[in-house]
């Protein structure tokens, strides 16, 4: 997936995310008003415009609603909020030091769960609406990934567009969408998606196996087959990461 890391935040998202951070951390507590405009031009050094902006982000986000004559009020993100949160999120559920927490391992399992969910549901549709064109596509990635299997970057890449292929299939625009957000979720973590391609000749097999259920049309055992695959690459991850901090309190999974 293409990240936008090396891009420069622009002054209004220098301050959406300092302000993200306090709602989410619950620095600004539900039903809080933020301090005017003017205020927070002058705790910022940025002009009212910019502030301005900034709130129409959160805004957008379901982070605060702007109510003419009273203020900005803080919403309950688990009310008003979307699955975009997750990542900043994850970046939240951090020590001061940066160092991940029980809060961060919390929301990553999560967020693996969600994964997972979509991920057996997706592939039971798949079962269900593939035609040959797309069972032709899938068996045509799936070879292309047996050359990547010794270039971790290539297979990546290969993997994401296998899942995409999958999607496909599925013929819904919303899951498609939902899917994306996991998907950007899981990018922002690197460890985590170098962790998924340690065992690229199993991903190999994985691969096989999925496409030949979606073939055989067996939905229910596609559902399960992912469900419980997904799962044992779930928490061999997380025992991963818990190894790595236990062993070196300083290790960062991004």
């Amino acid at each position: 997936m293409t990240s936008s890391r090396g891009k420069r935040p622009s002054a209004a998202e220098t301050v959406a995310a300092e302000l993200r951070k306090r709602i989410l951390g619950g620095r600004l507590s539900p039903g809080e008003l933020l301090p005017a405009e003017g205020e927070l031009a002058e705790a910022f050094g940025f002009s009212r415009l910019t502030i301005r902006e900034a709130i129409k982000s959160l805004s957008s986000h379901g982070l605060v609603r702007v109510q003419q004559g009273m203020g900005t009020e803080v919403q309950d993100f688990r009310i008003s909020g979307s699955l975009d949160l997750l990542p900043a999120l994850l970046r939240v559920q951090r020590d001061e030091e940066g160092r991940i927490t029980a809060a961060w391992t919390e929301l990553l399992r999560d967020v693996l769960e969600v994964r997972r969910i979509l991920a057996a549901n997706m592939v039971e549709l798949a079962c269900e609406r593939a035609g040959p064109g797309d069972l032709s596509a899938l068996r045509k990635q799936a070879a292309a990934q047996a050359k990547h299997v010794d270039d971790p970057a290539a297979f990546a890449e290969g993997d994401i567009r296998f899942t995409r292929l999958v999607l496909g299939c599925c013929k819904n625009l919303a899951v498609e969408l939902t899917f994306n957000t996991v998907l950007r979720t899981v990018d922002s973590i690197p460890s985590m998606v170098e962790s998924m391609i340690l065992h690229r000749r199993n991903n190999l097999q994985f691969y096989e196996l999925v496409i030949g259920l979606i073939a055989a049309r067996e939905g229910p055992a596609a559902r399960a087959a992912v469900s419980e695959g997904l799962r044992a690459m779930d928490e061999a991850l997380l025992a991963s990461l818990a190894a790595r901090t236990s062993s070196d309190p300083e290790a960062d999974p991004r």
